[in-house]
């Protein structure tokens, strides 16, 4: 007599996920979970770096050339303008991949 473990089904489900088959959210169009968190992950440091070098970019010049706080301005707005040029360009990679 032989017995069947709890969750024997599961291994159905597990070999389904290892084949490579995307799992299916509630929208239904394929995208994972680690897809979606991903794009949000690379979307962040993108915005948030660029950000940064911006700033930090700009205090240093501001520090070397005794222009504060102009540069450090600019390298925060042109932080934020690499930032939002990147993020188009990934998005447009990502769902051209579909």
């Amino acid at each position: 007599m032989t017995h069947k473990r709890p969750g024997a089904r599961g291994g159905k489900i597990v070999a389904r996920r290892r084949s490579g088959q995307p799992e299916k959210n509630s929208g239904g169009k394929g995208t994972s979970f680690f897809q979606a968190f991903s794009l949000a992950s690379i979307v962040s440091f993108q915005l948030a770096g660029s950000v940064l070098v911006g700033y930090f970019l700009g205090r240093f010049l501001d520090g070397r050339l005794g222009t504060t706080p102009w540069l450090m301005v600019a390298g925060i707005l042109s932080g934020i303008a690499a930032g939002v040029i990147g993020t188009i360009q990934v998005v447009g990679r990502f769902f051209e991949q579909k």
